[in-house]
């Protein structure tokens, strides 16, 4: 488990504005930076643009936005953001349902007024085993039930 993120004032403010200027649609991203055995350190930020077929509500990026990112081995990716443009900054069940559950933290920016939240989480992923005879033949994979943590966010001044 992360204890904590490291964040400077300059990278929050620019995928604040990022956010923002992408109102009503959810924004995404990545974070990039570094980790410290249990700490993370953010270092910048590369947005992508959100591919969803219903922004509003959901985002997904285009592989050809993310390859340049993904595979560029001069930086981590120690983040995935997104904006809930009209919802609390608290993963749903859409949040809790990615594929990438690997990255170290994700990162939800609040828009609703009159205050931006920001929070970051670690997702985890238990795969349970069926509970019986009839749902191990009903079911061809084990169920995927998705967890949680909060990672608090220590604002740091830009070095």
């Amino acid at each position: 488990m992360y204890t904590s993120i490291q964040l400077t004032s300059s990278v929050r403010e620019t995928f604040i504005s990022h956010c923002i200027a992408n109102k009503p649609m959810e924004a995404c991203g990545f974070l990039l930076g570094c980790i410290e055995v249990t700490q993370i350190r953010i270092t910048s930020f590369v947005p992508v643009a959100n591919a969803s077929r219903n922004p509003e509500r959901q985002f997904s990026m285009n592989a050809s936005d993310m390859i340049p990112v993904v595979l560029n081995n001069t930086f981590t990716i120690v983040g995935i953001l997104h904006s809930h443009p009209n919802a609390a900054a608290t993963p749903s069940s859409e949040d809790l349902s990615t594929t990438w559950y690997d990255i170290p933290s994700h990162w939800i920016v609040s828009l609703q007024q009159p205050t931006i939240e920001i929070a970051a989480y670690q997702y985890t992923h238990n795969y349970q085993s069926p509970n019986s005879f009839t749902e191990t033949q009903t079911t061809k994979f084990p169920k995927k039930q998705a967890q949680y943590y909060p990672i608090p966010i220590i604002l740091i001044e830009d070095e």
